[in-house]
Order: structure tokens, then C-alpha cells, then sequence
């Protein structure tokens, strides 16, 4: 996520990624969005074109989806932190 000028005005750009490769998404004259951040996941509705020699979509409707809840870390024993390395 980065704000770039546009025509002299702030707008922010986004990379959405999947299976199928990445596209970037444009929200002219905005700094950011309510509810987008890094990781979030989402799906936009829009037309695709280019921008800078990317595809890209300018002001897309977007729907906010609810992440799966990531699965609680293992704890990792890694044999040089406790004092050398067993057989």
C-alpha cells in the first residue's frame, strides 16, 4: 500500500494478490480506506485497465471479508538454545 499523486491529487494504491497473480487497485483522491489494511482480506468489483503498465482498477466497489483466525503457534525447541545439540 503506498499513496501516490494522481493529476496532483493523493491517491491511494493497493496490491491485491491470489492464485491467479496480482492487480492493482486505485482509490483516487483518497489517503486510505475505512477497513483496508495490510492483509486484509477483500474482493473488488470494478473494471480492470492499465495504470503504469500494470492492470490495475480505479475506484472499486470493495466487500471487507473476515480472515480465518490463524492457527495458534507451535512451540519450536531448537536444540542450540539449550546448550548443544542432543542425538
Amino acid at each position: 500500500m503506498r499513496v501516490q499523486p494522481w493529476a496532483n491529487v493523493a491517491s491511494l494504491e493497493c496490491v491485491v494478490v491470489d492464485e491467479t497473480g496480482g492487480l492493482v487497485v486505485v482509490f483516487l483522491g483518497r489517503r486510505r480506506v475505512a477497513g483496508i489494511e495490510l492483509g486484509r482480506h477483500l474482493v473488488v468489483d470494478g473494471v480492470v485497465g492499465a495504470h503504469r503498465g500494470y492492470l490495475a482498477m480505479m475506484n472499486p466497489e470493495i466487500a471487507l471479508l473476515v480472515a480465518a483466525q490463524p492457527a495458534a503457534p507451535t512451540k519450536k525447541h531448537h536444540w542450540w538454545r539449550r546448550g548443544g545439540r542432543k542425538a
